[in-house]
């Protein structure tokens, strides 16, 4: 009855109280580069591309860029039929048409698309990725972030590191592009020497596509260093896809370029993007109990007593 009394007499007040449960949590926390490593991580880098390549785990992504570009080089001539034939029915203009942006003297530093196909083609050209990947480096810079300054250290890296296993390969293959192709898969002229290669680069820089591993980097960097964000692959894959179809229709590559060309992009992109990168352990508190409330509250027998709630 006493405590009936007091149920009804007194108002609701709190007690302060927390009930904090310690919770070990994992965060990706990256270092700030320092300003050689995107050239004296370069032998490195590619000592662990030879060791990927020839590990157990590459057995299959290996089979499927082989067996990819084999069935795709089987049908490389109606493909690129196809591509060229569709786009003159939407009226696609295969001209390669730049204009000049930038300008020092006579030489062209930058130029902009001068069509839509060219524009599609522009895609895949290094100045789209430097300009993405160095607006990012710049705003790390600013804000302190090392993330974003790493991400810019790491393309550095990766483009010349794509850019001269590609050129290697073009330069091993040999291989005609469609403009000037030839046979109807495009003849391969093996180890051209250089005064040759540079004579009519269009006779042999055909496999791999340089365009293609350079989009696949990017894509792919952006996808590792952004993981909770599930539109940059579905659209950065969109976009490769149209600049491919563009340079089909241009003439500057058969469909089974592409394969090897997403393959090295791919790998240099996972070798440098873990790079700077620590899995640091944190503990953070976590309070599960904000406050425990008394207050007048109705029993069972209906009677009035005091009460204890608690509030999360």
């Amino acid at each position: 009855m006493l405590i009936s009394l007091l149920g009804l007499l007194l108002p609701p007040f709190d007690l302060p109280a927390e009930v904090v449960v310690p919770i070990d949590t994992t965060e990706v926390v990256y270092t700030a580069p320092n300003w050689h490593e995107t050239i004296t991580n370069i032998p490195g880098d590619f000592a662990t591309a030879g060791k990927t390549l020839f590990s157990k785990e590459s057995i299959v992504p290996l089979s499927i860029i082989a067996g990819s570009t084999a069935v795709l080089y089987l049908f490389d001539k109606p493909l690129l039929e196809g591509a060229q034939h569709f786009s003159r029915y939407i009226g696609l203009n295969p001209e390669s048409k730049f204009e000049p942006l930038i300008t020092i003297g006579d030489l062209k530093v930058m130029e902009a698309p001068g069509n839509l196909n060219t524009g599609f083609y522009f895609i895949g050209e290094g100045w789209t990725s430097i300009l993405l990947f160095g607006g990012i480096g710049i705003h790390g810079a600013i804000t302190d972030n090392k993330q974003e300054v790493r991400m810019l250290s790491q393309a550095i890296e990766g483009y010349l590191e794509m850019g001269i296993t590609v050129q290697l390969l073009k330069r091993s293959f040999g291989r005609e592009s469609p403009r000037v192709a030839t046979t109807d898969r495009g003849k391969f002229r093996p180890f051209p020497s250089v005064a040759t290669y540079q004579s009519n680069v269009s006779k042999y820089d055909a496999l791999p596509s340089g365009h293609m591993a350079t989009m696949a980097f990017t894509v792919t960097l952006l996808a590792d260093h952004y993981p909770d964000n599930r539109l940059i692959r579905p659209i950065g894959y969109s976009l490769m896809g149209i600049c491919a179809f563009s340079m089909m229709n241009n003439g500057v590559h058969w469909a089974s370029d592409y394969p090897l060309g997403f393959g090295i992009g791919y790998l240099f992109a996972k070798i440098v993007a873990g790079r700077g990168r620590v899995l640091q352990s944190t503990v953070k508190p976590n309070s599960i109990v904000k406050k425990i409330e008394i207050s007048p509250t109705i029993m069972f027998d209906g009677s009035v007593g005091i009460g204890l709630s608690l509030k999360l």
